[in-house]
């Protein structure tokens, strides 16, 4: 029999947001579906792992979703979050308390999110309001929750500072957001310079991104940190050991670099 490495196309229409969480493969189309992956993160119901796309239960209808390990978390068209799979120390913010969710459950709280984002370790989620409010709930081991403490959450709670984000962006164990003025703040573990503060010192409340620079996004990986600036250029920082920070070497970076070639 001939064997073909090319996709499998699908007879819906999908949406534009797509994500990936390490250990899943999570796609996200208009009526809610889902792809393969274990540990309830699925969202049908069940534990087992299956290769076809399946409808997420409950019959709920979502705008986006993110994937991280275990979990996935989502959002409706009218703001309210939900998250399903591995709830281990009720991380996952939702009322029920088994360890494992297998079916979507509202967050606790009430808030009205206008994005979600998921980190991809520690079970750390951070959504933004419309009115530019941050809240992160879940593992806060290294105050990648940015409400001053170490101490995990179980509901979402509002990051510190009082400022007011357009983006915000969930790593391993930090976590970062433009302010809708476009400076950059990033909060949590630091060991590579991943919080771009010119040092290794983590913290636990949101920390002003060295440079001045004005960013319009973000994203956070594992211990490094890119972000696009309003003149189109891309600064990394962070973890460089594989050369993440694309500058030539493999330095650790503790503020915003340029990447190499750039205009």
């Amino acid at each position: 029999m001939a064997t073909s490495d090319a996709p499998t196309p699908f007879s819906r229409t999908w949406a534009a947001t797509v994500t990936v969480g390490n250990g899943s493969h999570v796609s996200f189309g208009a009526t809610g579906t889902v792809l393969y992956s274990h540990y309830g993160q699925l969202g049908n119901g069940t534990t087992a792992d299956t290769s076809l796309a399946v409808l997420v239960a409950g019959g709920v209808g979502f705008d986006s979703v993110r994937a991280s390990i275990g979990r996935t978390c989502a959002v409706t068209g009218a703001g309210v979050a939900y998250c399903w799979g591995s709830n281990t120390g009720g991380l996952l913010a939702v009322s029920d308390t088994a360890s494992l969710v297998l079916m979507p459950s509202a967050v606790v709280g009430g808030q009205v999110f206008s994005r979600l984002e998921a980190g991809a370790d520690a079970g750390t989620a951070c959504g933004l309001t419309p009115a530019g409010d941050a809240y992160c709930w879940g593992g806060n081991g290294w105050g990648q929750l940015g409400d001053g403490t170490t101490t995990d959450r179980t509901a979402p709670t509002l990051v510190s500072g009082g400022l007011s984000f357009g983006a915000i962006a969930v790593g391993g164990q930090h976590t970062c957001g433009i302010t809708t003025a476009g400076a950059a703040y990033c909060w949590g573990l630091n060991s590579s310079g991943q919080l771009g503060s010119g040092s290794t010192t983590d913290s636990h409340v949101p920390s002003p991104v060295s440079g001045g620079l004005a960013f319009r996004a973000i994203t956070a990986g594992d211990e490094f940190t890119c972000a696009l600036a309003t003149d189109q250029r891309l600064y990394c920082w962070g973890a460089n050991f594989y050369g993440q920070v694309a500058d030539g070497t493999t330095q650790n970076r503790s503020v915003p670099t340029r990447l190499l070639y750039q205009p």
